[in-house]
């Protein structure tokens, strides 16, 4: 049984500037969990697929993403969750969070084993969490909130992601028809 979860990845150019950023908080408080996956805005958190399941879902997913229509996705510089997680914000757009719905229904309707929907979606891509202390938090914090950094780019895709006992990788992109 696999661990895999459903994510927006940002284009390379801002994936990039999110490693860096990650890296930085690695040299400069030690936290280094945020580097086990790309940058990334979790449609569906984390869940365990059955391996027969694997092919079933990934054609599922190309199903669904075949009728969806790109739309824009806005960042717009940083927060955090309380002292721990320091995240880059996304503007939750009426088309993100209806993708995000839409594919919880289809997931469901086509009994896949993924956990209950939250009612609060906050999209955002994390640059640091879990292990970031206290006093790393303040040092990370008051660099972050200086910077401003507020592209938009293109969704028209998701991306399954498998846990491979490490790191989590991509495991398939399916890409939006319209």
């Amino acid at each position: 049984m696999d661990m895999d979860y459903i994510a927006v990845i940002p284009p390379s150019q801002i994936n990039e500037q999110v490693l860096k950023w990650k890296e930085w908080v690695k040299a400069e408080t030690g936290a280094v969990r945020a580097l086990s996956s790309p940058g990334h805005i979790t449609l569906v958190p984390p869940f365990i697929l059955p391996a027969e399941k694997e092919t079933d879902l990934i054609q599922s997913l190309d199903k669904f993403a075949s009728v969806q229509t790109s739309f824009s996705v806005q960042l717009e510089d940083f927060s955090h969750f309380q002292k721990r997680t320091i995240y880059l914000k996304v503007t939750l757009g009426e088309e993100l969070n209806r993708l995000r719905e839409n594919l919880f229904d289809f997931l469901n309707e086509h009994s896949f084993p993924i956990p209950q929907k939250e009612d609060h979606f906050s999209p955002h891509i994390t640059i640091a969490f879990r292990d970031l202390k206290r006093n790393g938090f303040t040092k990370a914090w008051n660099h972050f909130r200086e910077i401003n950094f507020e592209p938009k780019f293109d969704c028209d895709n998701i991306s399954l992601l498998r846990h491979n006992k490490k790191s989590w990788d991509v495991i398939n992109r399916s890409v939006f028809g319209g």
